[in-house]
């Protein structure tokens, strides 16, 4: 009998086996990973190796992970909703703290450099 295609360990090379795996999981990413710009830059690999597989005989379960990725994405891309998912997954809210300014959000990111 052959082996059931598993989309998260045949393309995703996911190891973990329990399911549903959350969004940090499914973008195999650190948990609480606040960098938006890494975590489109990894949305973005996977979406693309994804598609790969959307022809042929495998186009829904392509599609179906394609949304699943595109879910975990916006979800952890939005302030808002990323607080809420990470509240809800055990993380400590530091509290309001003090807003970062442009300039210091601008060097994290390594957008400018400081000089």
């Amino acid at each position: 009998m052959a082996q059931q295609l598993d989309v998260y360990r045949d393309w995703l090379r996911i190891a973990e086996t329990a399911r549903p795996l959350n969004y940090y999981q499914l973008l195999r990413m650190p948990v609480f990973e606040d960098n938006v710009g890494k975590i489109r830059s990894i949305y973005r690999k996977m979406n693309a190796h994804v598609r790969k597989f959307a022809t042929g005989g495998f186009s829904a379960e392509s599609q179906a992970l394609l949304n699943e990725l595109a879910k975990a994405m916006l979800c952890l891309t939005d302030a808002e909703r990323k607080r809420e998912y990470d509240a809800a997954m055990g993380r400590k809210d530091a509290g309001p703290g003090r807003r970062r300014t442009l300039e210091e959000l601008l060097l994290a990111n390594k957008v400018i450099a400081q000089e």
